[in-house]
């Protein structure tokens, strides 16, 4: 008798290492069921250059403007906003941080509870942590599936510690369990640890049956020792599932070898800096290493000297493509920085003032130029992201079809610290839950609304989300 295969099935060796199968028509009992929906939250730091970056028009007849030219080839897969207010910020006391303001409530809609020993001494601002779980932690753990799955949610980012204190401070979350210190959930910095932990289960015993510690692919591990198993699986599928059996092993393969750590004997690193010397041309490593620029020297601490910022994030990007892809999560945050800060884009514009820094010299039309490149690079990731997703087969689809994107910041305005109209940008329709294609007008609702209309499309029986004073139910025009 012919068993249909697990949408999970796992190609598995005896150390504990493990490759998620892709969506095969072979997997007939899951074959008539839509794929399951994903999310991935995009943060970037600082709000933007808003009377800039904004679009225009409404409904279906909205205009891109040219810092988001990046998005046009995808304009359709679209979902912009204006007029959409983040109320949870500006209801903290007026002598609060307001970028620790923004961070803490963009993804919770709440405010946040000040903490002693975070204070401002120089100008007695307030600081402290979410007081309550942020959107895509419930999306994670509240539903049935996803809750299941090996990350929920996925983090990921880098340079998400400040340059302020050197560690991770309220300005580093975006992500939240629970409210307070306890409940905030930093972002993993170091891709190749993230694959290890993505695509290895268990710790092996000891370097004979580890191949990432003797430096062998995962997938010629398990093809050269297990080979009897890859032949029985592919003599159960047809001519399709082995094309895309192919393409998906493929893949894992090729981005191992972008994102593994060198060899100490064959590369060694260049300088990097140390403290909060964070202006080490950013494209230095990328030049010599390419898109794997001595990953391994990364360290569980203050990365702001590390000029490879751009690799990275491309590096979890991958990680992120593949993760949902394998069906290991179905919820992912990318993180590019933290709040009131980012490393000097020299890779975006010809620069070597922090983001924050270019944020609060707007007046100057060298910064403004700089602004309009970090943004428009910013709107490229997005871009490739999408791009990424759209190439991956799932189904009679991509990847793509069942996910949305939530491109997002901690304020609006980054000169003055703005809460209102805020700029998020959405992609992708999420298996047809969301109206896409449109600037919905909020009418200067909270976020909390948006997110609570994406909680429900992701099949969440959710009626509120936040603080309750600032949702009045899921936004109108989201949901299909």
């Amino acid at each position: 008798m012919s068993h249909p295969l697990s949408r999970r099935a796992l190609l598995r060796g005896a150390s504990g290492l493990a490759v998620s199968l892709p969506l095969l028509r072979a997997m007939s009992a899951s074959a008539a069921t839509a794929p399951p929906k994903r999310v991935i939250f995009l943060y970037t730091p600082n709000g933007q250059y808003l009377s800039a970056f904004k679009p225009t028009g409404s409904g279906a007849a909205f205009q891109l403007s040219s810092l988001l030219q990046p998005l046009a080839p995808h304009r359709s897969d679209l979902l912009l906003f204006s007029n959409l207010d983040n109320l949870a910020a500006n209801a903290n006391p007026g002598n609060t941080n307001g970028h620790n303001a923004g961070i803490t409530s963009i993804l919770t809609g709440t405010t946040l509870q000040p903490q002693s020993g975070l204070n401002n001494v120089v100008n007695n601002e307030l600081r402290g942590y979410a007081t309550g779980p942020s959107i895509d932690q419930v999306l994670a753990n509240e539903h049935p599936e996803a809750k299941q799955l090996k990350y929920h949610p996925l983090i990921v980012g880098a340079g998400t510690r400040t340059y302020e204190f050197g560690q991770r401070d309220p300005y580093s979350y975006v992500s939240y369990r629970t409210g307070g210190a306890a409940g905030a959930e930093g972002a993993q910095e170091n891709p190749a640890q993230v694959f290890q932990s993505l695509f290895s289960q268990g710790t092996p015993t000891s370097a004979a049956v580890d191949p990432l510690a003797r430096r062998r692919s995962i997938l010629d591990f398990v093809a050269t020792r297990y080979a009897p198993q890859n032949t029985s699986l592919m003599a159960r599928l047809g001519a399709e599932d082995r094309a895309t059996m192919d393409r998906h092993l493929t893949a894992i393969r090729e981005l191992e070898q972008r994102i593994q750590a060198p060899a100490a004997s064959s590369c060694v690193a260049p300088p990097l800096g140390t403290g909060n010397d964070f202006r080490t041309p950013a494209l230095a490593i990328e030049q010599r290493y390419g898109l794997t620029p001595a990953l391994g020297a990364f360290q569980d601490g203050n990365d702001w000297s590390l000029g490879n910022h751009p690799q990275t994030m491309r590096a979890m990007q991958d990680l992120v493509v593949m993760a949902l892809a394998c069906d290991l999560t179905r919820v992912a945050v990318l993180q590019f920085a933290c709040a009131q800060s980012g490393p000097a884009p020299s890779w975006a514009a010809n620069t070597s003032e922090d983001q924050h820094g270019i944020t609060h010299a707007l007046d100057q039309p060298s910064m403004q130029d700089a602004q309009r490149k970090i943004s428009t690079w910013y709107a490229a990731q997005l871009a490739a992201l999408i791009a990424a997703l759209k190439k991956v087969p799932e189904g009679s689809g991509t990847l793509f079809d069942s996910t949305a994107i939530v491109w997002f910041t901690e304020m609006a305005d980054a000169a003055g610290h703005t809460m209102e109209d805020l700029p998020i940008v959405m992609a992708g329709a999420m298996g047809g839950a969301l109206r896409t294609g449109q600037l919905v007008n909020a009418n200067h609702r909270s976020q909390a609304d948006l997110w609570l209309a994406l909680a429900q499309g992701f099949g969440l029986s959710r009626q509120s989300f936040g603080d309750a004073r600032f949702c009045k139910g899921a936004l109108p025009g989201v949901l299909v």
